[in-house]
């Protein structure tokens, strides 16, 4: 299989696409675990529990971005769709439902400014992978 760049990124939440001013992706999924070892044990046994996940994304903000800063305004709900590869068909696609859990504007006297979105995963059914 060939590497790929991040340049094809596509990132939408809700009805506003954010891939297009988008800087950095990140994304965790993750189980959580109860220890289960107990008496003469010499290891520790683990059980699933929840599963859980996030996903962070850095952006240049615009200049008069206001449409794009309301819909990412903390606790507001939506699906979060992402391609790491773009939206060519037969690409990977990725869906959830997720809060925003933190918006972070960072303006610099000599530098671009930007915004921080950190996303909470909060679906039962997880994230879903598909294809374009």
């Amino acid at each position: 299989m060939a590497e790929y760049t991040g340049s094809a990124m596509y990132v939408k939440f809700g009805s506003t696409v954010l891939s297009s001013r988008y800087k950095s992706w990140e994304e965790t999924q993750e189980a959580g675990l109860a220890e289960a070892s107990a008496g003469s044990d010499t290891l520790r046994t683990y059980l699933s529990t929840l599963d859980d996940g996030s996903a962070t994304l850095e952006l240049l903000e615009a200049s008069a971005g206001t449409v794009l800063f309301a819909a990412v305004a903390p606790r507001t709900s939506g699906t979060l769709e992402w391609g790491p590869e773009g939206t060519t068909s037969g690409k990977p696609k990725y869906t959830v439902v997720a809060l925003v859990k933190s918006r972070k504007r960072t303006v610099v006297h000599d530098d671009v400014s930007k915004l921080s979105l950190e996303f909470q995963f909060n679906s039962s059914s997880g994230v879903t992978a598909a294809t374009y």
